[in-house]
């Protein structure tokens, strides 16, 4: 068994195999990592190579020298942007013997597009936020009041972009409520006087006005390989999600039926990680979904789910025995 995984510079990465490793799927595991910076060093990696994907066909020409020379079974992007390009050339890779983990080039261009997502959804009754595109400052001045504005909060997002990059929370006139308002680091909380909407649009163009949601907040780790699912809950203890602060691993029908049905509409595949938030009816909603694994995804198995050594022995068709009396609700917190 011999993986690679794409940014494996992340917080979490290292924590993610040291669990696989000692979950001991398979004694030939061989973890291989490559990233954008310079890493000289992660614990429990067997080999780590700098790889840059600005110009996509070098990045795909390494990553297949890479594969080749250390006899990689398996890719597993880590970011938005990588899970796209190895799409894209999947074709390669299956010629090669290779598995990657992802959905096909065409869904990941839609799915990283929140309107298309909203919009394709919608039509089978599944709920969304509320929402409106907003194309020009007439619009925008009228959808406004539409959320009540400025008695109430309101969110401007960027249609493509992930994790809260990019993205306005206009706050309210209500102290009291804009104390509340939880944004993270990738967010801006502001006053609309000091908000520049010539240069959002000049930046983003279009963009889609939302109502503004509240905790609780979840990320759902969803993955589906040959018809056979496994899903996890996981509420945040810091709503925005940065700077991380922990994750509640929890049971949740409710949420899990939700994730599936979007899941099933959308014809997901592989690994995704959903963003869920709560409306004002305290429901959860979907606020975006990524095609990759969630970065926290470790915390499953320090919870005792071992959801990522699941999916390998699933992929890998290895005999492996985990526990299924995990019940939830377990408080989880890396430092």
């Amino acid at each position: 068994m011999r993986i690679l995984l794409t940014s494996c510079g992340g917080f979490f990465v290292k924590y993610l195999i040291k669990e696989i490793k000692k979950d001991n799927i398979s004694k030939d595991l061989f973890v291989l990592g490559v990233d954008e910076k310079k890493i000289k060093k992660i614990k429990y990696f067997d080999k780590i190579y700098q790889l840059k994907y600005k110009n996509k066909k070098n990045y795909i020409s390494n990553i297949i020298k890479i594969c080749n020379k250390y006899k990689i079974s398996l890719i597993v992007p880590l970011s938005d942007k990588e899970s796209l390009i190895i799409s894209e050339f999947r074709k390669i890779f299956i010629k090669l013997g290779i598995k990657i983990l992802v959905n096909n080039y065409n869904l990941i261009k839609k799915i990283q597009n929140k309107l298309y997502v909203y919009k394709k959804i919608q039509k089978y009754k599944i709920r969304v936020p509320k929402y409106f595109l907003i194309k020009n400052k007439k619009e925008f001045k009228a959808k406004l009041k539409k959320f009540l504005f400025p008695l109430k909060p309101v969110v401007l997002k960027p249609i493509s972009l992930s994790g809260g990059r990019g993205v306005i929370v206009l706050k309210s006139n209500s102290k009291k409520i804009n104390n509340k308002i939880k944004a993270g680091k990738r967010e801006k909380k502001i006053n609309i006087k000091n908000f520049d909407l010539d240069k959002f649009m000049k930046r983003f163009g279009k963009f889609i006005m939302m109502e503004y949601l509240k905790k609780p907040s979840y990320d759902v780790d969803y993955f589906n390989y040959n018809k056979q699912e496994l899903i996890s809950v996981r509420e945040r203890i810091n709503p925005s999600g940065i700077p991380y602060k922990g994750n509640i691993v929890k049971k949740d029908k409710k949420i899990e039926n939700y994730c599936k049905k979007i899941a099933k509409v959308l014809n997901l595949k592989g690994l995704v990680d959903f963003d869920l938030m709560s409306d004002q009816k305290n429901r959860p909603v979907l606020l975006e979904l990524n095609t990759r694994p969630s970065g926290s995804i470790v915390v499953n198995h320090l919870a005792g789910f071992k959801f990522f050594s699941v999916i390998l022995s699933i992929i890998f068709r290895k005999k492996y025995k985990y526990s299924k009396k995990f019940k939830g609700n377990k408080r989880i917190q890396i430092k």
